[in-house]
């Protein structure tokens, strides 16, 4: 479908805003958002999530809402993306 792309953009944004997520004006694939749970940043490349929180809680929560709408797979943590590698800080 040659408006694929522009439908699933669509689609993602209006589920992120429900979600209470706010984009980023400079860089529209960047979503973040306060709640009681904790503060959560995701980026998204093209149907690809790299999500960062500050509790275990509040990225949960987001796995959950992402399947209550789509079949996801989570890889778990991540050591790259678009060719970058990650390092995590681990607490002492």
């Amino acid at each position: 479908m040659k408006q694929g792309g522009l439908v699933w953009n669509r689609t993602l944004n209006e589920a992120m805003l429900t979600w209470g997520f706010k984009c980023l004006k400079c860089e529209h694939c960047i979503y973040f958002r306060y709640t009681d749970t904790g503060i959560l940043l995701v980026a998204v490349h093209v149907d690809d999530f790299l999500t960062v929180g500050n509790t275990k809680a509040a990225v949960s929560q987001f796995k959950d809402q992402l399947r209550t709408k789509w079949s996801i797979s989570d890889l778990s943590k991540a050591h790259f993306c678009l060719g970058i590698a990650l390092e995590h800080n681990r607490p002492t």
